[in-house]
């Protein structure tokens, strides 16, 4: 069978399916599935490790059961940086925008004076105001913000399931642009200076070497490294009382902020999504959501999501290839190829995200395959029950029931255009019929015409022969269409000497009863035929036509001539020798002029049947 034979029905299905999807695509009703699918991709991947030049120095409980309760006095901050002499950047992700005691804020602000690399933070707080949500940048205190020299917004954009996938590298703020926590620390590790950085809102931004691309007006993919921990995260207490050497941070950018769940500034990453208990992925603290941003904007690693105008065409191309793969087969082969087909589409997929960092909608793609494998199978349930129907309503009548079971259970082996083939025709009539029925009631002739019929179309079907039709008192018969048989040629002259056996059974009968006999006349003719629906658009019947069977018809009336009971063609006689099949009983009667043929026709019979 062509696995791109094509209907209307399932085109138009398929169409409707892809168009379906396409407009719930654009609604974004499948964000949900694609993200998972997303998160999937990291949790599939692992692990790996980060950039051995970013540590995190953590506020955890154990730091907190030394040190006090927090807020701490500043100069621990202070302190803390004399132990960080030697990393290349430090940013606390801590908010400092209400004052200490004026000698802890001069204790941090004179250790952040001798430290060239630090980065504070600001945060942006929003509040109602007569309808409107305004806006606040929260900065560090005064005498801290003049001494730094660098400045980020520690604000960290979540998505609609509250998973922190993307990183905002720049914002406007009262037309000056500020750097994301984690880009001000990369600058500063760098060596970049703030009057370097640029944005544009469809190019993204732009920081010394560091590019942050920004499409279709959406913030970068961040390509996370792992869940909680993954980054080397030191205990703020440790360090401060030296139990960590300072060499352990030589040139690296330190990321100092909260990892206690008491501070409760965790989130989610693709890593620590689902069951995090089971998992094991606990939800991630901002400081190290800062810590894979960095690295993300330092190495200019980013997952890219694919242009809508490429997942269109990818939905497009799979519903079309769905389509042609499980079109017009049977369920279980279909769902075969649907499975290899989705088994590739995953495979194909997850490299373009893993080597290529790019973000197919692999979601959308398996759900065009799935229903269009669904709206295929619906159709080729209904197409194969109307050709079901189609076939015995064609062949019920012709053909004997074993060969109609054939056909229902294998479609494809009968094609019900029009096709050339090469067949033996048969045809037979009944000699002196006109004689008979002269004088005779037609219940009693329809009788004994059905009662002869019977006889003989058991004989044809017997021997997978096509009875195409009725002609008065004759038949005519085919074998090898519409199931093409080798050995046509021998199974036409075996049900061609049955046929002859019961009619004399008939003969029998009918003498014992006191009736009038009938004898038969059979021509049996081999060639090529179209064969096909023939008909009006009202009624349509199987049939073959074309010179093989004229010549058929032909000879079946030179048995008069010849006094026979069955007349082959040279063409029957040369398949039978072909087949090694030739009968004992076959006789020559010489050679006939045809009308319509320019050469005469040889001829044979057997005179077994004649006897």
């Amino acid at each position: 069978m062509n696995i791109f034979k094509v209907n209307r029905l399932g085109i138009l299905v398929t169409a409707a399916i892809i168009t379906v999807i396409l407009i719930i695509r654009q609604l974004g009703l499948l964000e949900t599935t694609e993200d998972r699918i997303y998160d999937g991709y990291f949790q599939l991947r692992g692990p790996q490790a980060p950039p051995e030049n970013i540590a995190i120095i953590g506020i955890d409980d154990e730091s907190i059961g030394k040190l006090g309760r927090w807020p701490w006095p500043r100069h621990l901050h202070a302190q803390l940086l004399d132990h960080l002499a030697q990393a290349k950047a430090v940013a606390f992700d801590l908010t400092v925008n209400t004052a200490d005691a004026p000698e802890e804020d001069l204790a941090f602000a004179n250790a952040i004076k001798k430290q060239k690399g630090v980065v504070l933070a600001a945060h942006f707080s929003y509040s109602p105001q007569d309808g409107d949500m305004v806006q606040t940048l929260r900065l560090p205190v005064k005498d801290l913000l003049a001494v730094t020299r660098s400045l980020g917004f520690v604000n960290t954009p979540t998505e609609k399931d509250n998973v922190v996938r993307r990183a905002q590298a720049v914002i406007t703020h009262n037309q000056k642009l500020l750097p994301s926590l984690p880009l001000a620390a990369v600058m500063a590790y760098e060596g970049i200076p703030f009057k370097e950085l640029d944005f544009q809102p469809e190019k993204g931004a732009r920081a010394g070497f560091l590019t942050i691309p920004q499409l279709q007006n959406t913030m970068p993919l961040i390509n996370f490294w792992g869940p909680a921990r993954t980054f080397p995260t030191y205990s703020y207490e440790k360090v401060l009382h030296g139990e960590i050497p300072p060499e352990a941070f030589k040139d690296k950018i330190v990321f100092v902020g909260a990892v206690s769940p008491v501070f409760k500034d965790e989130v989610n990453n693709p890593y620590s999504r689902g069951n995090m208990i089971l998992q094991g992925n606990l939800p991630v603290p901002g400081v190290e959501i800062h810590a894979n941003a960095a690295a993300s904007f330092q190495l200019g690693q980013y997952v890219y999501r694919a242009p809508a105008a490429v997942n269109i065409l990818l939905i497009t191309v799979t519903g079309v290839l769905a389509y042609l793969l499980t079109g017009r087969r049977k369920a279980l082969q279909g769902f075969g190829f649907l499975f290899l087909f989705a088994v590739i589409t995953v495979t194909a997929s997850y490299w373009f995200w893993n080597s290529q960092h790019l973000w197919i909608d692999l979601g959308a793609l398996l759900i065009t395959l799935f229903f269009t494998y669904l709206g295929t199978t619906v159709v080729n349930f209904v197409l194969t029950e109307r050709e079901k129907r189609n076939i015995q309503g064609l062949f019920g009548r012709y053909v004997n029931p074993q060969v109609v079971n054939l056909l229902l259970d294998n479609p494809h082996m009968v094609e019900l255009g029009g096709k050339r083939c090469e067949v033996t025709v048969m045809f037979s009539d009944i000699r002196g019929f006109t004689a008979y029925s002269e004088g005779k009631q037609p219940e009693e002739v329809v009788k004994r015409l059905n009662e002869y019929f019977s006889e003989m179309t058991a004989c044809v079907f017997k021997y997978d022969g096509t009875l195409d039709k009725y002609l008065g008192d004759g038949l005519m018969a085919v074998f090898g269409a519409p199931i093409e048989t080798a050995d046509h040629a021998q199974k036409a002259v075996d049900a061609a000497r049955e046929m002859h056996q019961r009619l004399q059974d008939l003969n029998a009968q009918w003498t014992a009863r006191g009736e009038h006999t009938f004898d038969i006349g059979i021509g049996l003719n081999s060639g090529f035929v179209l064969s096909g629906n023939i008909g009006s658009k009202e009624r349509t019947e199987f049939t073959v036509i074309g010179e093989t069977v004229n010549l058929a018809s032909r000879l079946e009336s030179l048995n008069k001539q010849y006094h026979s009971r069955i007349i082959l063609s040279e063409n029957t006689f040369r398949h039978l020798k072909q087949a090694g099949e030739l009968p004992s009983d076959l006789s020559e009667l010489g050679e006939v002029p045809v009308r319509g043929l320019q050469q005469p026709v040889k001829i044979y019979t057997l005179t077994k049947m004649n006897e």
